[in-house]
This record gives structure tokens, C-alpha cells and sequence, in this order.
């Protein structure tokens, strides 16, 4: 936005289609030009392919959802409400968080339960869940599992990083210092279990990457499949090398059980049937 509040173009691309590559291209060649600035944020619709680039070009950026798509879509789901978009506006343009979740509390008075969902699915996967951003989609589900089955738990403290919750079959201990619990799963699964969530809980914690293995961040994700892979080309465009080995395929025959029939066998030369 520039001083009169009006959006400064600064650079477009014409593809034609949007996909995950376009915007990577796009946003490579905005990065090019403006580096990796701190605190950078990037407002844009829902779109699937639009995140998955921002993760790869500017994973330090803020990225936050446009309030016009939201309410686009929010109208779709309860039709159009004057009184519902004077209360989502004051919402959105909320600068103090008791005043945001005050705001918030009364546009789900007037939402319908499908709508309530999807309000608070865009608000915790753009807003308040910024600690789940660096770890994978998959890690995401496993926490958002196992914080709904830590619901009821009992924690009891032992020292500053030593806690007692009781499970189901038998009481355990959850140190969070070296990541262990009692029943292991923390240990050899690399995520927090269950037990270990019932404390975060109670810690009122939300940076639950910092006790997820390095192993299921963003950062190694992305640089597994950092390396370039390009597509094979069609048959009649191969390159032979000069020297090409033929390789006999073994045959992959299931060999019967028990000792091979007569007629199986063989013969040498001069040698008669049996």
C-alpha cells in the first residue's frame, strides 16, 4: 500500500494457469528483487498452491489470509447479512486481542455451525497456530489428534520439568527436558504423545514444534527434495552410451515345493532316461 492507502503495483506475471510452479517462479523472481526482509507479510486468498510457494521462497514470511475472500466465502455459506459484515469488518480490523476474540464471540452468534467451523479453521491455520507453520501437514494432524484425546488428563508437577499424568492402565512420567515419557511413544516416534500434550496444555504452551524432531520440520522437507529431478524423456530421445552392458534378468520361476519331477532333469550326452 502506498501513503494514500492505495495498492502499488510492484510486479506481475501472466501464466496460463495458477499452480504451485507459476508461483514459485513469480515469487523467485519477487525475491530477486526485495531479498528475504524481516518481518514480510503476504496477504492472499486460500489457494493451495499460493502457500505451498510462499513456504519455499519466504518461509520467514507472515502469510494471512485477504479479508474480502474470507467474507466472500463466509457470504456464500449464510447469504448476504449487512449486520454480519459490519460485525466481521470490526473483527478483522481488531488491534488488541481481547478485543478481537470480543468481536469474534459475537459474529459466531449469528453463524450457522458449518460457518463457525470454517471461521475458526481459517483463523487457527493463518492466525493463532502460527507454531504449528514449520512442521509438516502430517505432524499437524497427529497434534491436533492427540491434544483431543489429552482432553481430561490430569497433571500433577513434579519439578520444573518433570511432570506426573496419570493414563489410563498405569501413571507415567513426562520429563520435557529430555523429551521422554513413559510409554516411549515421544522417544521413538520423534512427536509428542499424548500425555506430553495434557502438559503443554496445562502449560498453556503452543510452540509444539520446538519438541517435534528436526526431522519432521518444513526446513528438512523441503530439503529433501531440494535436489533438482528432471522428467525422463521419450524412448526414441534417449542417449546410449557407447559401451552397453546387457543384463540377463534372473528367472523369477516359483520353484515347487519338494524334490524337482524326472522330467525336470536335464539329460547329459548318452545319457538315457531313467
Amino acid at each position: 500500500m502506498d501513503g494514500n492507502n492505495q495498492i502499488l503495483h510492484i510486479g506481475f506475471s501472466v501464466w496460463k494457469t495458477e499452480n504451485e510452479e507459476s508461483w514459485i517462479w513469480f515469487l523467485s523472481r519477487l525475491n530477486e528483487c526485495i531479498g528475504d526482509m524481516p518481518s514480510l507479510a503476504i496477504i492472499s486468498d486460500r489457494a493451495n498452491s499460493i502457500e505451498m510457494a510462499i513456504q519455499v521462497i519466504f518461509p520467514n514470511a507472515y502469510h494471512r489470509l485477504c479479508c474480502c475472500h474470507l467474507l466472500m466465502n463466509m457470504r456464500k455459506k449464510i447469504g448476504k447479512q449487512e449486520r454480519t459484515k459490519i460485525l466481521f469488518w470490526e473483527d478483522a480490523k481488531a488491534y488488541r486481542e481481547s478485543d478481537f476474540k470480543e468481536s469474534l464471540s459475537r459474529l459466531h452468534c449469528r453463524l450457522n455451525d458449518d460457518c463457525q467451523t470454517w471461521i475458526e479453521e481459517s483463523v487457527t491455520r493463518y492466525g493463532q497456530a502460527e507454531s504449528k507453520k514449520d512442521v509438516t501437514k502430517y505432524v499437524e494432524k497427529v497434534i491436533d489428534k492427540r491434544i483431543k484425546k489429552s482432553s481430561g488428563f490430569r497433571v500433577y508437577q513434579i519439578d520444573q520439568s518433570i511432570y506426573e499424568v496419570p493414563g489410563q492402565m498405569k501413571n507415567g512420567i513426562v520429563n520435557l527436558e529430555s523429551h521422554y515419557y513413559t510409554c516411549e511413544k515421544w522417544q521413538l516416534s520423534g512427536i509428542p504423545c499424548t500425555h506430553a500434550m495434557a502438559v503443554f496444555k496445562e502449560l498453556r504452551y503452543q510452540h509444539y514444534s520446538a519438541w517435534v524432531s528436526s526431522y519432521f520440520t518444513m526446513e528438512t522437507y523441503h530439503s529433501t527434495y531440494a535436489e533438482v529431478v528432471f522428467p525422463m524423456p521419450v524412448p526414441a530421445k534417449y542417449e546410449e552410451p557407447d559401451e552397453v552392458f546387457v543384463l540377463l534378468l534372473t528367472l523369477m520361476a516359483k520353484q515347487q515345493i519338494g524334490r524337482p519331477k524326472n522330467h525336470n532333469c536335464i539329460l547329459s550326452q548318452g545319457e538315457g532316461p531313467i
